[in-house]
């Protein structure tokens, strides 16, 4: 992704957003990219590649909180509902016309979901990438723990657990100081790791503080990791983006829901895509499915034999499902 498609934007509440942008060729859709955590609009390079060459219009923004766009340690800042009209503002500063196919992954589903639910007439369809669609509106904390103890009996560990160390006021000194250990739990090359050292309650924080140091998956080099440190550590730093967690545990995301998406959730009226990644410990793809199916009624189902970052290490695979539904659907 090269610095000639390079852009920035202030969206109609006041933040700027740093992203990529390429225009589309006559008759070709546009692919609007979201990235989840701790990822960047960079990480799609292989789909930008891609689709480039074949005349797709893309558009890949950083987040707020995440590289060059606005940082922010307001836990408000990061409801769902206000960043996917952000990304709906991206497009109109991009004067986008033709169809557009919204794909996300990991929390880039959550904005996926919200696209979906609040501006369908903006899209063409939605891809889920690793995660299925998403809406929960139960702000009590005793909903968050129950869906813990649910996890630990059905599958033998808290999926989300780790969530619960990434909400803590701690988490972002912790991270900081142990960064290569850090990196290396959540880009594992052996997807397992997850199971020990990630998701379940306390796990994450002890593997930090103890240094564990698991190596690398084959696409995350010398190079691409400093990049990740250089962005994050002497960039936005991480205490923004960890406000992704904090709006979860602390129940912001399901008022947010609740105010402002209601009766439109689960109603999905356009295609959808979704990739299951069969070696994800955390977003089990029988669940994100589940989710998927629940909300739309034209689905396309793919599954890949990776981890949970399944747009960087199955790339080939997944670029070539996702043109075969982009071509049936648009």
């Amino acid at each position: 992704m090269d610095t000639s498609s390079e852009r920035t934007t202030v969206v109609s509440r006041g933040f700027t957003y740093h992203y990529y942008a390429s225009p589309a060729a006559e008759g070709k859709p546009t692919l609007l990219l979201i990235h989840g955590f701790p990822n960047l609009a960079t990480d799609w390079k292989n789909q930008w590649t891609f689709f480039k060459q074949l005349g797709f219009g893309l558009i890949a923004p950083d987040i707020i909180g995440f590289g060059g766009s606005s940082k922010t340690e307001e836990p408000l800042d990061y409801r769902h509902t206000l960043i996917a009209r952000d990304l709906v503002d991206v497009l109109d500063a991009e004067k986008v016309v033709e169809p557009v196919f919204a794909i996300g992954h990991d929390w880039g589903v959550l904005y996926t979901s919200r696209l979906a639910d609040l501006f369908p007439e903006r899209f063409a369809g939605f891809a889920f990438l690793a995660v299925g669609y998403m809406y929960f509106e139960n702000d009590d904390p005793a909903f968050f723990e129950g869906l813990l103890k649910m996890s630990k009996e059905k599958f033998g560990y808290e999926t989300y657990g780790y969530q619960k160390f990434l909400a803590t006021p701690e988490a972002a000194n912790i991270i900081t100081e142990h960064w290569d250990s850090f990196m290396r739990i959540q880009f594992a090359k052996d997807p397992s790791v997850w199971i020990d050292d990630f998701a379940p309650l306390g796990a994450m924080e002890r593997a930090l503080l103890a240094d564990h140091k698991p190596e690398f998956s084959e696409w995350m080099d010398t190079k691409e990791a400093e990049y990740y440190r250089k962005t994050f550590l002497e960039g936005n730093g991480i205490a923004g983006p960890l406000m992704l967690y904090t709006i979860i545990v602390e129940g912001i995301a399901s008022r947010d829901n609740k105010e402002n998406v209601g009766a439109k959730a689960n109603k999905i009226t356009k295609p959808v895509f979704f990739g299951g990644t069969a070696k994800d410990y955390v977003n089990l793809p029988d669940v994100g499915e589940a989710a998927i199916k629940a909300a739309s009624q034209d689905v396309t189902v793919h599954r890949y034999d990776t981890g949970h970052w399944v747009h960087l290490d199955a790339s080939k695979e997944l670029n070539r499902d996702l043109l075969a539904w982009i071509q049936a659907k648009a």
